[in-house]
């Protein structure tokens, strides 16, 4: 409770500097900006019966994650699974089981609704659809979550249109590193192992 109280008292901090100011993608250094609260698809992380679970809710996985190290990535392609952002999915939940011990997080939000979902007409489709990707990728480390093309939330973020999946790897809510992928470039195979080196990389010195 002390530390969500902590949290939000730190976003609530931030989100005042950074009213009126001009949207930025981040960068690393840069401390994580706000929650992202976004309805969650698909969650195979719990017990069905366990408090934790939370799938078919609105939730926000940033706060959810605290101050352990998180890869998260944000997708403006629709759930399927021969896309780049599928095999992303597979190699986020590898990483996290690999480092189960440091805690490592991981999510992926497909930001490809219209409106905020209570608005979205066409919500359930979407939602189906990503839930349908999760069960096929048995990717049960990653949830999968919607969210809005366009919100108080992207900006914060910097997520921009002209990006396609946006990756970001941070640690006790501070960025560590942005990997950004226009609709025209999307992320490789050696792309991807990039990803999982760079995480590695951070992770593995401390054990």
């Amino acid at each position: 409770m002390i530390r969500a109280t902590g949290l939000i008292l730190l976003f609530s901090t931030l989100a005042s500097a950074q009213e009126g100011a001009a949207v930025k993608p981040l960068k690393a250094g840069d401390p994580i900006p706000q929650t992202f609260r976004a309805f969650l698809a698909a969650d195979q992380r719990f017990e069905k019966d366990s408090p934790k679970n939370r799938p078919k809710k609105l939730h926000d996985l940033v706060t959810d994650n605290g101050l352990n190290p998180v890869l998260v990535a944000f997708v403006r392609t629709a759930p399927a699974a021969d896309t780049p952002a599928a095999k992303l999915a597979r190699a986020m939940s590898g990483l996290v089981t690999t480092f189960k011990p440091e805690r490592l997080g991981a999510f992926m939000l497909f930001i490809t609704l219209d409106k905020e979902y209570q608005l979205e007409e066409n919500r359930d489709p979407k939602a189906e659809a990503a839930a349908n990707l999760s069960a096929q990728l048995q990717s049960g480390n990653v949830p999968f979550g919607l969210a809005a093309k366009e919100s108080d939330a992207t900006k914060a973020w910097g997520l921009s249109a002209n990006e396609e999946i946006v990756v970001i790897y941070y640690n006790r809510m501070i960025v560590q590193k942005v990997w950004t992928f226009a609709a025209d470039k999307l992320p490789t195979d050696d792309d991807i192992k990039a990803i999982q080196s760079c995480v590695e990389t951070q992770l593995k010195p401390k054990r």
